[in-house]
Formats: C-alpha cells, structure tokens, sequence
C-alpha cells in the first residue's frame, strides 16, 4: 500500500509541474503586422506600411477561443510574453485579397510550436490588406473645361466659352466599374480629391457636329504617389 502511496505521490507531483500552453514561462513569440492597400481591382496601392493599433490575437494549445490580444505599436510591433513551451496559434483580421469589400473579413494566421521555455519566436512580417475607394488617398486632381462655339451650321470656332455644370469622369484604368464622378463649376473648373494613386483616365462628353452623339474626351494620366497632385490643364469640347 505504502509503495502505490509514493507512485501516486510523483504522478501527482509530474501532473503539477507539467504546464500546459500559456502564461507563466520564459518563452516569447514576436512579429510585425504590416497593412498593404488594396484597389478595386485588388492591385496594391504603394508599399505596404506599419500596421499601428491593430489587434492582434494568440490562442494557446487547443483553444477554441481567443486566449489573449495586445494592440501594435506605432511600428506595428507585437510580443506576447511569458509564454510556456508548447503549441501556440498566432492571428489578426484582414480585408480579403481576393474580393474587394467582401462582407466578411479574413484571418490572417501562423501556427507556432516553442520548444523550449527561454525561446523567443520571430514571426517577422505578417501582410494584412485594406480595401480603398478611388477617393480613400490623398492627392488632388484639378483642372478645367472650355467649349468651343461654332459658328451656326458650319466648323468654324467664334468664341470658347467655361464648361458650366458638366460631368466629368475619373476612371481607374483597365476597370470600368472604378470611378468618381464631378460637376464642373461656373468657370469650367473641376477638382477630385483624396484620389489614390494609380493609372487613371479623366473623361467628359463633347457634342459632334451634324449628330446628337456625344463623344469622350480622354485625358491619360497617373499619380505616382500619395501627395502628387495633377494639374490637367484645359480640357476643350464642342457645342454645337
């Protein structure tokens, strides 16, 4: 009796000291969530930038559930200290890359094993996505629209006037589903702002003579970074 005592003694002792998954070691698991915009075409708008307060999770072991989250630092820095050897699942949320205001996020996530109780684990980069709208940036696209006026029946030009109160087009290129639409104001001019950058194509509609057909007028252009506003100039179109 006295001999099954004792083995009961260590089996209980080994159950105690045995942790399972979570806090209270020595070990660490770390990375760095980046944020990478998307367009609607779900083609990459710029580098990909520091991911700052965004939550990220940690399950431990077999959980179902979030075990724990910390936010990221300004450079989207995170660390999950005091963590026990074992089995770990790492994950954040993330708009889809595959379809463009999806109505469900994504998990973005790593499975990680630490194996030993001083181990630090680098997970280095971790890519999210954002999905922007043509006018989620920052720069300003500008400029101005002038009819030309003929004389009657006839192709001669009399006079160029201010394009009041027309509709201008900004059309991300290769997508006709992408675009912004403006009015021109008293004096023919026209602004877009908070564009993305990107290629783009400006659009209005100018009259033909002898037809009611409309037809556009193109301006190609592209904004190469966040802040580089374009100036398009002027814009001439007929009425007739």
């Amino acid at each position: 009796m006295y001999k099954y005592l004792i083995l009961s003694f260590f089996f209980l002792t080994f159950l105690a000291c045995k942790k399972d998954e979570g806090v209270g070691g020595l070990a660490s698991i770390k990375g760095n969530l980046r944020l990478q915009a998307l367009n609607c075409q779900l083609n990459n708008v710029g580098p990909s930038v520091p991911a700052m307060d965004e939550d990220v999770f940690i399950q431990y072991g077999d959980d179902v559930y979030v075990s724990d989250k910390i936010e990221t630092s300004p450079s989207g820095d995170f660390k999950f200290n005091y963590l026990t050897p074992g089995k770990y699942k790492i994950f954040t949320y993330s708009d889809d890359p595959q379809s463009f205001k999806a109505d469900q996020k994504v998990v973005i996530a790593q499975e990680v094993t630490i194996d030993s109780k001083k181990q630090t684990v680098d997970l280095g980069e971790i890519i999210t996505y954002k999905h922007f709208d043509i006018d989620d940036g920052e720069a300003i696209v500008t400029g101005r629209v002038k009819r030309f006026q003929y004389a009657n029946g006839t192709t001669i030009i009399i006079d160029t006037i201010a394009a009041q109160d027309m509709d201008v087009f900004l059309l991300l290129e290769g997508s006709t589903s992408c675009f912004v639409k403006e009015k021109t104001l008293y004096d023919g001019s026209f602004s877009f702002n908070n564009i993305i950058p990107g290629n783009y194509r400006f659009y209005v509609l100018s009259e033909q003579a002898f037809t009611k057909e409309d037809i556009p007028v193109f301006v190609n252009f592209s904004i190469d970074n966040a802040s580089s506003d374009k100036d398009l100039g002027t814009i001439y179109i007929s009425d007739f």
